[in-house]
């Protein structure tokens, strides 16, 4: 039978976000009570933006809209976000970088954070109500290639976030591997944002294995990589509150530019921002909108690794000994869509 993480992730949603579901706090997605600052965007391309997408949204219910974030569990199907229009990655350029298999099929982008500890989307690991069994997966890190040969990796246990499944928040796994890996040159962990952090505004990098142009359906065989530009999450939100999709601040916003960005297939995979010289995976890719790949003026989005911090520490106990949280101390002069 197909398994896809819509059947969990949105069961209840699709009467929720168009009737206003109980936002957290602080947080209103709604059109009517949005207060975004359009001033770094025409005129012209808000209206023709307004335009196209409320004509999708009065024709389309709301798992239609979420449906370009399906796991590939049948051989006919797509999968989530992958990278469309970016480069070949070089040999060790993203040493933290795995390649997650799931029965011996590659489905998601992940990435290590500790040498036990991987991350990833939970809508790579959870089809049902409860993350698969961690011995159908394997991985492979310290390579470029999304099929390895290169250092193989097995996993003892999946922990995904129990508030996944209620609607676009807690998208987010950690997969503990049998066995740590031995760091070196081509194997890294990756630092991850401390929780006061904000990203927006600046410049980040999408990587994963995926198409590298639009309309393709087999994922690369080689990692991709793309730098995309990060929106405020008001504009974010104002966006996706037109598809009838909250973004909250547990999410981070990257893309836009047209015939660049992710796709179906590479969920989980990182958007990396820069401190110094040193990376921070600020987002899981998580989802976009049905209005297909690399749309222009329509970002993806990404679950925000900052607003899990206390969570992940919490649900790794001894093992968080071994995390990297680092602030933002640098900042990027070009503006979204400037």
């Amino acid at each position: 039978t197909n398994k896809t993480f819509l059947s969990s992730r949105f069961e209840s949603a699709e009467n929720v976000i168009f009737t206003g579901c109980p936002y957290e706090s602080g947080i209103n997605t709604s059109l009517r009570k949005q207060k975004v600052s359009t001033s770094k965007m025409a005129f012209g391309q808000v209206a023709l933006l307004l335009a196209a997408l409320v004509a999708l949204v009065q024709s389309r219910t709301f798992n239609d809209i979420v449906k370009m974030d399906r796991m590939l569990t049948d051989p006919d199907e797509e999968l989530s976000p992958r990278v469309i229009g970016g480069r070949d990655a070089l040999d060790k350029e993203f040493p933290w970088m795995v390649a997650l298999h799931y029965q011996g099929r590659f489905v998601c982008s992940s990435f290590l954070i500790t040498p036990k500890i991987l991350m990833t989307a939970a809508h790579c690991v959870v089809f049902g109500r409860e993350p698969e069994d961690p011995k159908h997966y394997n991985g492979y890190v310290g390579t470029i290639h999304r099929d390895g040969p290169d250092t193989e990796i097995l996993f003892s246990e999946i922990i995904a976030h129990t508030e996944y499944g209620s609607g676009t928040e807690y998208d987010i796994a950690l997969m503990k591997l049998k066995e740590p890996v031995t760091l070196n040159d081509g194997i890294q962990t990756i630092c991850l944002p401390t929780k006061d952090s904000i990203y927006e505004d600046m410049n980040a990098q999408v990587i994963g294995w995926g198409v590298s142009e639009k309309g393709g359906r087999e994922s690369a065989k080689v990692l991709q990589t793309l730098t995309e530009s990060v929106p405020t999450n008001s504009l974010c939100g104002f966006i996706y509150a037109i598809l009838g999709i909250p973004v909250t601040k547990r999410h981070v916003c990257a893309g836009g530019e047209n015939n660049k960005g992710i796709c179906f297939g590479d969920s989980g995979g990182p958007l990396v921002a820069m401190n110094e010289t040193k990376p921070i995976a600020i987002g899981v890719a998580s989802f976009g909108s049905y209005l297909g790949c690399a749309a222009a003026r329509v970002p993806a989005v990404y679950t925000f690794t900052g607003s899990y911090t206390d969570w992940i520490v919490e649900k790794l106990g001894e093992d968080s000994s071994d995390l990297c949280f680092l602030n933002r101390t640098t900042e990027s002069t070009r503006r979204w869509w400037g």
